[in-house]
């Protein structure tokens, strides 16, 4: 007999993958249609000819073929997967359909009413569009109850369930825990985060086979059981779940860039660390100088017009320069327009002193809600992190790149504890993860924990992810 949720859970996935797949053809078309719009636009420079009924039947194929390469690599409701990995595989699907497309016109003669480039353009372009509309439609969708699939948990104990607080936060990977099982229970919860508790685990096998959940997700903490109840509680989940995740609390190990190894029946994990290797820290730097350039070129005017604004309405210099620390704890002076008053620094004393949830605030976060000392100019370009443009000339300098780690000062390092010396091995960025994960809103732990993640699995998917939610930052105004 056919269980009515798992008939409602397909339905319900049905739902997100026909709106997934109505705006990737959306996007595949849209990226044809603007690269010819281009190659129209160059055509006097470049010549040929350019004649978008005869691209169509191409664009179709091209529509088709990605549905399908999507499908076959998982992004079809695409459930689990982070917005970083995701962006990976769109990656390689999309390399795959133009490279594929270009076959085809080659050998179907033709080229010579298909220039070429169109398929170099639509490609670039489908790299931004479709990611980026995928974004859009998971935040979105994720917000509606029916979103996702049902997993269940299995924790050590009440303290051990970040696996839940992560699973209700990042709605967007679709795994909504609906019951979480403790191995060693401390107290008698019915709900631990609104999620049902189960109080053995053949209620757990029951409450699977009602529900139609096909995954588990555990806690590696359950590797300190008694070996042979370790061995019958992994051949019972096998039985009974088609996939069982296993989750590590050691966040500093990375994650993203991990390489299952067979060691003659043995699990062995390969962990890399792309960002500390010599290849990768090229790539890093040939993209910070490009992409520098291109933004001084592009907010040029903007920058002048903030300068002069911050000249004539307060008295002091336009610019502000603090002393971080940067790679491998060298000191250099961070660039920012400036958003204070002159006597910035004393007036900050005064009203520590004077005001202890103020000082509070400072001490957990280094930043106040509501701070006197900002000019009018000052809270405006904070609002929209345009203060931090000037640290496009830090970057020149080689002293920071586009994305990393948030600069801190000698005070703040020390708030890392033992993760400092990891943390400034790679260079502060303008942005990062932190700042797009959580900002001013997370405490020092959560702070430590975001910045370690991205040097632990660094990589460009993640660097393009952070750069898309940032300008959703700047745009929204949440550069407080």
């Amino acid at each position: 007999m056919i269980n009515s949720k798992s008939i409602k859970q397909s339905s319900k996935a049905g739902l997100v993958i026909l709106l997934l797949m109505i705006f990737d053809l959306g996007g595949i078309y849209i990226s044809f249609y603007m690269a010819s719009f281009f190659r129209q636009f160059i055509t006097p420079w470049f010549g040929g000819i350019v004649y978008w009924p005869v691209y169509l039947p191409v664009v179709y194929v091209g529509m088709l073929f990605t549905v399908i390469l999507f499908a076959f690599n998982g992004l079809y409701p695409g459930y689990g997967l982070t917005a970083v990995i995701e962006i990976k595989q769109l990656a390689k699907a999309l390399t795959l359909v133009y490279g594929f497309l270009g076959i085809l016109v080659y050998f179907s003669k033709a080229n010579t009413d298909f220039p070429r480039s169109i398929f170099l353009f639509a490609w670039f372009i489908s790299l931004g569009i479709i990611p980026i509309l995928r974004i859009i439609i998971r935040n979105r969708v994720s917000l509606f109850r029916w979103y996702g699939t049902p997993v269940f948990v299995i924790a050590d104990d009440e303290q051990d369930i970040s696996i839940i607080e992560t699973l209700q936060r990042c709605r967007r990977m679709g795994w909504n825990p609906t019951a979480v099982l403790l191995l060693n229970p401390q107290e008698s919860n019915q709900e631990i985060l609104k999620v049902p508790q189960l109080k053995s685990v053949d209620q757990l096998y029951n409450k699977s086979a009602n529900d139609s959940v096909k995954r588990v997700i555990v806690g590696t903490q359950f590797l300190a059981l008694e070996e042979e109840e370790r061995h019958k509680l992994i051949r019972d989940l096998n039985t009974r779940f088609e996939s069982i995740v296993l989750v590590s609390p050691a966040y500093e190990l990375g994650s993203i860039w991990i390489e299952p190894r067979d060691l003659e029946g043995q699990l062995g994990l390969e962990l890399h660390y792309h960002l500390l290797r010599t290849e990768t820290l090229f790539v890093k730097r040939l993209t910070d100088i490009l992409g520098a350039s291109a933004l001084l070129l592009v907010t040029s005017p903007l920058l002048l017009f903030v300068a002069l604004l911050i000249k004539v309405s307060s008295p002091g210099p336009i610019f502000y320069s603090h002393r971080r620390k940067g790679k491998d704890s060298k000191d250099f002076q961070m660039l920012k327009f400036r958003s204070m008053i002159v006597d910035a620094d004393q007036r900050l004393t005064a009203l520590l002193e004077q005001n202890p949830q103020a000082r509070k605030e400072w001490e957990d976060k280094q930043k106040l809600t509501d701070d006197p000392r900002l000019t009018g100019i000052g809270k405006w370009i904070r609002k929209f992190s345009i203060d931090e443009l000037p640290q496009l000339l830090n970057v020149f300098r080689g002293e920071m790149s586009l994305i990393g780690p948030r600069p801190v000062t000698d005070g703040e390092i020390e708030k890392y504890g033992d993760y400092g010396s990891l943390i400034l091995r790679v260079k502060p960025g303008i942005t990062g993860w932190w700042q797009i994960m959580g900002r001013n809103q997370t405490t020092w732990d959560q702070r430590t924990k975001l910045e370690v993640y991205y040097v632990s699995n660094w990589s460009l998917w993640m660097d393009a992810y952070i750069t898309i939610k940032t300008i959703w930052v700047i745009i929204s105004g949440q550069g407080r």
